[in-house]
């Protein structure tokens, strides 16, 4: 199983998402993880044993985000993208 890990935004988000990169290797030992920040945070979590894969995207150099599927260009089983969104009980 592959899964892949996007997370784009600040570098305390990065950092706090990393509890579910943890979990998702003790739920799925077998799994290889992908995890995709920007380039500027990849110094903060690179070594991490559960993160078989740190890829960075440079929003410039890629293209913005339209082109993230070249990260998904192996076969994976399963995408998740975290994002943050404030105020989500007034919508």
């Amino acid at each position: 199983m592959k899964i892949l890990v996007i997370r784009m935004s600040s570098i305390g988000d990065v950092i706090l998402t990393t509890p579910v990169l943890k979990a998702f290797k003790r739920k799925y030992p077998e799994a290889e993880i992908d995890f995709v920040v920007m380039e500027q945070f990849k110094d903060a979590i690179s070594g991490l044993k559960y993160i078989d894969n740190l890829i960075t995207f440079n929003k410039k150099k890629d293209d913005g985000i339209k082109n993230i599927k070249k990260f998904a260009d192996r076969l994976i089983s399963m995408i998740m993208f975290l994002i943050y969104m404030q105020n989500l009980d007034q919508r």
